[in-house]
């Protein structure tokens, strides 16, 4: 509820009566709404208001028609004024600036601190039924029996973030956060290695929710991967306190993916001519690396595993 900003409310109709916002300043009525917006909960702001509304019993009761004479009964309840002459209390409303407290009506109290009509109108029951203010109760209800624990929770959390990922390199500019676990892995098979270590009795659906919302993982290698030079100039970074040096390497990397992005420019160009037949280009690259041994066992995932890699040859 702090540092909200909430501007308050101009009058539709000019409060002849009382004069409202002629006695009250336009600078004291700023320092009333910022006062207000200051209050940590929506139970201190009911506390306000209530001490500035005030209620006693009719001096004189009367019945009202209705203006028009073919208005129905239930169009009547919808009028705020014959829902005023229902009440069983009068009330009036004040102000507090510096030590004197000044009379506003009910429209200019509505418009100086933001607020609509049936909040001050639930504050008005309870004062009279109650004598209090009403309590905040959002949040505090228990009628939810298949809330998962906070504990459970967390053991998801934990059991996700066991499984090493990687990062990926030259894309990982565009989304930073994103992490890659392999591809023999599945949120299901996580799922299930869960259930198979902790034997607690959760659904499929909630480690799904905790796995796509708090995480950022896909599966699979990244398409773009990293090289031996770029990890070792990342390691020098982070390790190098000098900020010269710091700057120093940070210079040699941005200039090695530049080569990089050139390297790939001049890929593409002769892969043109080539496909025009110009020149016959031959290519190397890995085409795979598989995990050794390839089990479906959950203690495999964990530790650092060998891999296969094949290689690639294109013409």
């Amino acid at each position: 509820m702090t540092n909200v900003l909430v501007v308050s409310s101009p009058l539709k109709r000019v409060c002849i009566r009382l004069r409202c916002f002629e006695k009250i300043p336009e600078d004291s009525r700023q320092n009333l709404l910022i006062t207000f917006n200051s209050l940590r909960s929506k139970n201190e702001q009911d506390n306000f208001l209530s001490g500035l509304i005030s209620f006693h019993a009719p001096w004189r009761r009367r019945s009202r028609k209705p203006k028009n004479e073919e208005q129905s009964e239930d169009e009547i309840s919808d009028d705020p004024e014959a829902k005023q002459f229902a009440n069983n209390a009068v009330f009036s409303y004040k102000v507090r600036i510096s030590d004197s407290e000044i009379p506003v009506c009910f429209k200019a109290f509505l418009a100086i601190f933001g607020i609509a009509r049936g909040r001050v109108r639930r504050i008005q029951d309870f004062l009279l039924h109650h004598g209090r203010s009403p309590r905040d109760r959002r949040g505090t209800h228990q009628n939810r029996p298949n809330k998962m624990p906070r504990e459970v929770e967390d053991l998801i959390v934990q059991h996700i973030q066991s499984f090493k990922a990687r990062q990926s390199h030259y894309s990982r500019r565009k989304n930073p956060d994103r992490v890659y676990l392999p591809e023999t892995l599945s949120i299901k098979k996580m799922f299930k290695m869960f259930l198979e270590k902790y034997n607690i009795a959760i659904t499929y659906k909630a480690y799904w929710t905790i796995f796509t919302r708090k995480f950022n993982i896909s599966f699979g290698l990244p398409r773009s991967d990293t090289c031996s030079v770029c990890d070792n100039l990342m390691l020098q970074i982070n390790a190098t306190i000098d900020p010269e040096r710091k700057q120093d390497l940070t210079a040699q990397k941005a200039l090695h993916l530049a080569k990089a992005d050139k390297f790939y420019e001049l890929k593409r160009k002769f892969k043109l001519r080539a496909r025009q037949g110009e020149l016959t280009c031959l290519s190397f690259d890995y085409m795979q690396n598989l995990p050794l041994p390839h089990l479906q066992t959950s203690d495999v995932f964990f530790p650092v595993s060998c891999g296969i890699m094949y290689l690639e040859c294109t013409i």
